[in-house]
């Protein structure tokens, strides 16, 4: 279906607008100097210098989402990695007002991570992932057990912060490759080419990214072999939503993503237009969930250019305590 014909399909069930943490004004504001870091009068002649300014453009299209995020659901940026406690057997306590990188006596305690945004007050933690139309989206099986240890590690402390995963989808194409187009000009295709956000909690995350699931559901000789219709149509449907992949040359980098599942285009298009259907296909039942529709505000701008409404789905758990002890006690060695 195309794109533009799903959201006008959609956005008819939206009516609310999201009420954003920042009240006024409605505006991101990127300075002039970052600007021109990524804009260079001269256009880079060599391909080494042409890749550095595409991984510098990509970052800062992070950072323009990570920004959005924020402005739409509060919290504050993360500068660095910090040390995460095993959530079962660690025993360090970590400072989140701090936001340092701590240094280890144990690793085996636990693992390193960076979340992008962080809310003390509110006990929230976002993940933000600006994702291209066409794209599949990498859930890594290293970034979300750095999220399911940071959700063990409060629940060890008795509490239970919130984690949801912002995706915001847009239609702007080579944002590495073309080098020639001013960041302004990018800027402009950002406000102009939104199409729709979801946030989505680390429970259903958990389950979309579930590699046992994945790999059973394109396991041909399980599938051949299997008498139980059920779990047949569970991992058929699995299969419309997730693939699974292996990176070969994570093995000669610890930073390069290594094992992972890719979220299909048509599974993040189907929870924006009917996120109840897919969450009963995955096995789940809707009780669990809270859905909301909403709208992006109607006056909002990037600068001074002006953000394109599009359409908001925002899913959380019914329940958030009840999954976060479900997780903890499946994982209590006995």
């Amino acid at each position: 279906m195309n794109l533009e014909k799903l959201v006008l399909g959609v956005i008819k069930r939206h009516q609310k607008e999201v009420v954003t943490a920042i009240d006024s004004p409605l505006k991101v504001i990127i300075p002039h100097e970052q600007l021109s870091l990524l804009s260079p009068e001269v256009v880079p002649r060599t391909k080494d210098d042409r890749e550095k300014l595409g991984a510098r453009r990509a970052g800062f299209t992070g950072e323009l989402f990570e920004r959005l995020s924020i402005f739409f659901y509060g919290g504050c940026l993360v500068e660095a990695p910090f040390f995460i406690s095993n959530g079962i057997t660690g025993t360090r306590h970590i400072d989140e007002s701090s936001l340092v990188k701590h240094e280890v006596e144990e690793p085996d305690k636990g693992i390193y991570g960076k979340p992008d945004i962080i809310d003390v007050e509110e006990k929230r933690i976002w993940e933000s992932k600006a994702c291209v139309v066409g794209k599949k989206v990498n859930l890594t099986d290293l970034q979300i057990g750095v999220y399911r240890e940071l959700q063990l590690m409060h629940r060890r402390e008795n509490e239970y912060w919130k984690i949801s995963f912002v995706f915001h989808r847009h239609g702007v194409e080579g944002v590495r490759a073309n080098y020639r187009r001013s960041i302004e000009e990018l800027l402009k295709e950002f406000s102009e080419k939104m199409v729709y956000s979801l946030v989505l909690p680390l429970s259903l995350v958990m389950e979309l990214h579930s590699p046992s699931i994945a790999e059973q559901a394109y396991n041909k000789e399980f599938i051949a072999n299997t008498q139980d219709h059920k779990l047949l149509e569970l991992y058929k449907n699995r299969r419309g939503l997730v693939s699974r992949y292996k990176n070969p040359l994570s093995q000669r980098s610890r930073h390069l993503p290594n094992t992972y599942t890719a979220l299909k285009t048509g599974a993040m298009d189907r929870l924006l237009k009917e996120p109840e259907k897919l969450i009963e296909e995955l096995g789940l039942p809707l009780t669990r969930y809270r859905i909301e529709r909403l709208l992006s505000p109607n006056m909002f701008f990037i600068n001074n250019n002006l953000l394109r409404q599009y359409p908001i789905v925002v899913i959380s758990d019914r329940n958030h305590k009840r999954w976060v002890d479900k997780i903890h006690y499946h994982d209590v060695p006995f």
